[in-house]
């Protein structure tokens, strides 16, 4: 059984040329109980950037920038795209978080929301049912069937 999970509700963020911006570390998921993630990248408002969804298996910057899941340059509309465990170059890890940056020598924004489909890595058991982790919840956060 597959669940939804919401990666990042409607957020804008923009930069000058070069200027990074990362997922707060607050709002970093832990999808450990992972395998496959189907992503859905809503994008309402974008000019010259490239958005990428990151895995590591520990919240340190230099880990997240070798574990690209997804990278797309956005554009407006909904962009879906499959990871499965089993094929990926990169498979989800523990850590999960999106970073997004220029892809042209100029500056940039997007408004965005990201909500993944995700298959659990066996079975998620849990008292009140099944659960992932977030920190800005309490800990934790029931998944949307």
């Amino acid at each position: 059984m597959s669940y939804t999970i919401v990666i990042q509700d409607w957020v804008r963020v923009a930069g000058a040329s070069g200027i990074i911006t990362l997922q707060p570390e607050s709002d970093i998921l832990d999808i450990s109980m992972v395998q496959d993630i189907t992503y859905y990248l809503e994008v309402a408002e974008v000019t010259n950037t490239t958005l990428k969804f990151q895995t590591a298996p520990v919240k340190e910057d230099e880990y997240f920038k070798v574990g690209d899941l997804w990278s797309v340059n956005a554009s407006t509309g909904i962009t879906v795209n499959k990871v499965r465990w089993e094929t990926a170059t990169v498979p989800p890890a523990r850590w999960h978080r999106w970073r997004a940056t220029n892809n042209t020598a100029s500056a940039w924004n997007i408004t965005f929301r990201a909500t993944a489909n995700v298959n659990p890595v066996g079975s998620l058991l849990a008292s009140s049912g099944p659960m992932f982790q977030h920190p800005n919840a309490g800990g934790r956060v029931p998944l949307v069937r």
